[in-house]
């Protein structure tokens, strides 16, 4: 089923799923405005005309599950049965009014958005949805979502995090890593990001007195498919803890082999809570440390072990992969023809929203389009307020084409019998806006089950604890009504310990305020502390730190500091006129252009400042990263081997010579 429209983009196809969308669209439109019940014989004429009777209840219940998952819950109040009159229960579907003020919201906006884009934050399309819907502000104020780190994985994906937060079990069908397709029923415990992918821990249906067997880890993206079992509930054991089943890159799998490193004096703070709890320590024949670990992946092992500066010492496989990765790398830097002046012929592009589609598992669908509009329309409240495709693109994390067509199916999704919103859409601006103010209008809903789970999975993420005032005030007006609260054990807390509240909660507060930043900061090698002064830019959480994204005003260039080495931050007012202050061509931060084989290693690394400029059809990423000198970048990667194609010759010549280097070394 497709139709064409008219306007500025006549042709573009609409399909079954964009005119689901449109529907659901046009029902949250007509409850939330709606002072009176809508009965079943209204509703099918306006949405449903070409249904019979019997095709229009299944499809009217359908959608009531897909307005639940927008955060509209809508129940019947005749005494008649199905065939009746149909109102919204408020209370578990409006916001209460004044939850936060707009400052709040915004604050908290800031201090989540890092994980909207978090590739390794499990919750992070939901948690995309939730803030548009608590800070409803479509404007340039509020943080801009870019890059592929919002797409949710699809229906599937969907559907599985769905029934984590509301504690139903689930049928899937699971391909595991060696190809074996098997149904079963699963009770999600809890997920986690890593490398990149995304697990789910959840334990299997079995005979015990729990219902449930030994909790297991599996890969979203090998679940074929998922429907919850309707009924069938079960509660996440106390002494569960989802920092159990968190692994290196290397360890994810059945064990291969069981591998020694050499480990480098003093080994850095941050490998050694990478390594802690998984492995086993030792004292070296010649006074070093040594590390042995299981292994189920020696290529991931190898390169692991380039990128973090140790040297394999067993089995001979592994030292084997070791020195091919530097070989590799070594070949791919010295390939002259690969000189920024004879650049090689580069694949056709993708536009970004396509290779995401390429990738997901099952279809966006109706549902996750709704929901985008279930959230741009709560911004549609008083008259005047308007969007655009711009801001849209930018509030939900999607391209330019996408957010006009978001306008496109509210615009158009207009009925004879007006029970939908007074708006006015400017094909020439791109902009949808709400012509007056009096009768139907748009109200801010509660976040459905899913939402309030990942907005409540990243207020722990940021180290804000269950009992903080502020997560009650939002539970109690925005979540979910009945929500089961997600225990510490379920959580992966991303904050490091050794970062402070405070430190956090101050730089959301210069980012949000355009304040400027002052603080101490410690080098790594832990000497003397030295005062910056930067103007904040943004916040990020990768591999478990967080980190600030600011320009060093002091030494003129744009610079990142990690959170937990950072002391007495304070807010200052900006001297003068705020600009928005870029690195200078002299003694600015070079940025180098760097081609990726494939998104999985574009990833693959905690890469600093990583901007993504194409994507081509054979699956690699041209990107853009900041280059500080030293042999950080230049061994990072050096570690992916012959997948990255590096254009500056200078990042080149330093990566060629750390490969020579390390490799005469193990000679």
């Amino acid at each position: 089923m497709s139709r064409e429209h008219g306007g500025e983009d006549a042709g573009e196809r609409i399909t079954r799923d964009d005119e689901r969308a449109r529907r659901i669209a046009g029902l949250l439109m007509a409850f939330s405005g709606s002072r009176r019940p809508l009965s079943s014989d209204e509703i099918r004429g306006v949405y449903y005309p070409e249904l019979s009777s019997e095709s229009f209840r299944r499809a009217f219940g359908r959608d009531r599950e897909a307005l639940a998952q927008c955060g509209m819950v809508v129940r019947n109040v005749s005494q008649s049965g199905e065939d009746g009159s149909w109102v919204v229960d408020e209370q578990r579907t409006f916001a209460e009014p004044s939850v936060l003020l707009p400052e709040e919201a915004l604050t908290l906006d800031v201090a989540c958005a890092p994980l909207v884009t978090d590739p390794d934050f499990p919750y992070r399309s939901d948690l995309r949805l939730a803030l548009a819907k608590l800070d409803r502000h479509f404007g340039s104020a509020t943080p801009v979502y870019v890059g592929g780190g919002a797409e949710g994985g699809g229906s599937v994906a969907r559907e599985l995090l769905e029934c984590l937060a509301a504690r139903t079990a689930v049928r899937v069908t699971y391909v595991d890593a060696r190809g074996r397709e098997s149904a079963r029923v699963l009770a999600p415990y809890g997920s986690f990001g890593l490398n990149g992918n995304t697990y789910v821990v959840a334990a299997g249906e079995d005979a015990t007195e729990t219902g449930w067997g030994r909790p297991l880890t599996y890969r979203l993206d090998r679940f074929k498919s998922a429907r919850r079992v309707d009924g069938r509930t079960y509660q996440v054991p106390e002494d569960f803890c989802l920092r159990d089943f968190l692994k290196l890159p290397f360890q994810a799998g059945p064990t291969v082999a069981t591998c020694s490193f050499s480990l480098p004096s003093p080994l850095a703070p941050e490998l050694r809570e990478q390594m802690e709890g998984r492995g086993t320590w030792a004292d070296g024949v010649d006074g070093g440390r040594t590390w042995t670990s299981d292994v189920s992946d020696l290529g991931l092992a190898a390169s692991w072990a380039v990128a973090s500066d140790i040297v394999p010492l067993a089995p001979k496989a592994l030292v084997s992969r070791w020195r091919q990765v530097f070989e590799e790398a070594l070949d791919a830097a010295r390939d002259t023809s690969r000189d920024p002046d004879r650049p090689s012929p580069r694949p056709p592009l993708k536009t970004a929203r396509t290779a995401r589609h390429a990738k997901r598992m099952g279809r966006k669908g109706g549902i996750d389009e709704a929901r985008e509009l279930a959230a741009l329309l709560g911004a549609l409240s008083r008259q005047g307020d308007q969007v655009s495709a711009s801001s849209v693109a930018a509030r939900l994390g999607c391209d330019v084409n996408h957010a006009r067509h978001l306008l496109m199916l509210v615009a158009t999704s207009w009925d004879e019998e007006q029970l939908n919103l007074p708006l006015a859409y400017d094909e020439g601006d791109d902009t949808l806006t709400l012509a007056f103010g009096g009768g139907v209008r748009g109200r801010q809903l509660r976040l459905s089950l899913s939402e309030t789970y990942a907005l409540l999975a990243a207020l722990d993420s940021i180290g804000v604890d269950g009992d903080d005032p502020i997560v009650a005030r939002l539970r109690e007006s925005v979540g979910a009504i009945g929500h089961p609260s997600p225990s510490s054990g379920e959580l992966d807390r991303a904050m490091s310990p050794n970062v402070s509240g405070t430190t956090y909660e101050t730089c959301v507060r210069a980012i949000a305020d355009g304040m400027w930043l002052s603080f101490t900061y410690a080098a790594a090698s832990g000497g003397t502390s030295l005062t910056r002064k930067v103007a904040p830019q943004a916040l990020r959480s990768s591999d478990g730190r967080w980190y600030l994204d600011g320009f060093d005003l002091v030494r003129g260039g744009e610079r990142t500091f990690r959170l937990d080495r950072m002391g007495t931050p304070q807010c200052e007012t900006p001297e003068g006129r705020r600009s928005s202050p870029t690195a200078a061509a002299d003694g600015g931060t070079k940025r180098v252009v760097v081609r990726f084989s494939s998104d999985a290693l574009a990833r693959s690394r905690n890469w600093n400042d990583l901007t993504v400029l194409a994507r081509g059809e054979d699956g690699s990423v041209t990107t853009s990263l900041p280059w500080y000198g030293g042999t950080w970048l230049a061994r990072n990667l050096a570690s992916c081997g012959s997948g990255v194609v590096v254009e500056d010759a200078g990042l080149r010549e330093a990566i060629a010579d750390y490969c020579v280097a390390q490799l005469s070394k193990a000679r």
